[in-house]
């Protein structure tokens, strides 16, 4: 990816990948640096037959079964886990004292891996951490529920610099909101997916109000291929028609009074004018960002593998060339 060193090589464990980390933080060079800092935790598998201090709470989308509930312990197990690795990690930035002069960022990239969260654009699908520690405004208590995009930490990072932001980078500073000049820098932030195991093309919008999103491929409700294998995936599917039901090419909802996402508002008389306002300003996005999908199907990127449609795990897969020669 780019970077100068590797410093923990095949090692993906919190615990090892901490130590690595505070080993160069002893030793890091008298000049400014950037480290990132990754671990396999809260992937899956998860850690079993721990369990984790906190309380174990079934999330609305998922049936409330034993099953399920060791599920999520397991998950809360491993980020109890990252949670003091990385503590370390935050100890001996102070212990050096680099705590003035260091900016500390911790994100994710998409939701928990659980039906009906990570692979989708419902609201547990597209959250994400996003936790700043440093100078400049970072020096903690602050919980600010702003509508907030990855694409806004770079902007963030070049003002907090005092760097002039290129003008073609996409996003906002939040800067103005953690030195509470504005509530929000964001009217709307946008969200998609083209492949993970599988290819299920979708793009969104959302608003605090409302949600618009649109789903390219005529697939379940659940896309099997691309729902990670574990207790909740098989006790979804013998539950419920998650995996068997078709999914609608639109939704909308009305977040402030439908925010679990039950209520799909496309049909709605009433709902039309917004509806058209969303579908706009998505279509706007999607032009000025130049979004592949515009030209209709993306192939995958050369040498990946890509899981068939009706495979049951995201493991199901064929090399790319393989799968664009089957769906011919």
């Amino acid at each position: 990816m780019g970077y100068q060193e590797i410093h923990s090589g095949d090692q993906r464990k919190v615990a090892q990948v901490s130590d690595s980390t505070i080993e160069f933080l002893k030793n890091a060079p008298d000049q400014p640096f950037f480290v990132s800092v990754a671990s396999s935790e809260t992937h899956r598998v998860f850690t079993e037959g721990k369990d984790c201090k906190g309380e174990v709470k079934v999330p609305h989308y998922l049936p409330d079964h034993p099953d399920i509930q060791r599920d999520i312990n397991n998950l809360n197990y491993d980020t109890e886990t990252v949670d003091s690795a990385y503590g370390r990690v935050l100890d001996t930035i102070d212990e050096c004292g680099l705590h003035d002069s260091t900016l500390v960022i911790y994100t994710t990239d998409h939701g928990i891996a659980f039906p009906g969260a990570k692979s989708t654009l419902f609201d547990p699908g597209i959250e994400t951490a996003l936790i700043i520690r440093g100078p400049c405004g970072f020096e903690g208590g602050k919980r600010i529920p702003a509508l907030v995009s990855n694409i806004d930490v770079m902007p963030t990072i070049l003002e907090a610099l005092g760097v002039d932001g290129n003008d073609t980078i996409e996003g906002r500073s939040l800067m103005p909101i953690v030195r509470g000049e504005m509530a929000e820098v964001n009217n709307e932030i946008f969200v998609e997916q083209t492949y993970h195991a599988g290819y299920d093309p979708m793009r969104g919008i959302r608003t605090h109000k409302y949600k618009y999103t649109r789903n390219y491929k005529p697939v379940t409700h659940y896309f099997s291929p691309n729902v990670d294998a574990g207790y909740s995936k098989t006790i979804v599917a013998e539950q419920s028609d998650e995996f068997q039901r078709p999914r609608d090419r639109e939704f909308l909802f009305h977040l402030e009074e439908d925010p679990e996402e039950n209520a799909n508002l496309v049909n709605e008389v009433e709902y039309q004018g917004i509806l058209k306002e969303l579908r706009e300003k998505m279509d706007a996005w999607m032009t000025a960002t130049k979004d592949p999908m515009l030209d209709g199907f993306v192939p995958p990127p050369e040498g990946s593998v890509v899981s068939c449609d009706d495979a049951l795990e995201p493991g199901d897969s064929l090399p790319a060339t393989e799968w664009l020669a089957q769906r011919k």
